[in-house]
């Protein structure tokens, strides 16, 4: 699965990213976290490896599955 958390102040996206990964106690996230992506490095959300990762705006990817799943879930932060 991937995690993306979407905000516009850093320090708000980091610390909600960051959060999240005590919340899976006594489980371990087995592979990224990446608190804040730069807009740049949005094409790595493609890799077929989980992720939990920050953007400062919604990915192409993400804005193209929302429109074809409603399993997609969204929270203000």
């Amino acid at each position: 699965y991937k995690v993306v958390v979407v905000a516009r102040h850093y320090r708000l996206l980091s610390t909600a990213v960051l959060g999240l990964v005590p919340l899976l106690r006594p489980f371990e996230y087995p592979s990224s976290v990446v608190p804040i992506l730069p807009t740049s490095l949005l094409p790595y959300l493609d890799a077929p490896v989980p992720l939990l990762v920050g953007c400062t705006e919604p990915p192409p990817q993400v804005l193209a599955a929302r429109a074809l799943s409603s399993k997609i879930g969204r929270a203000h932060v």
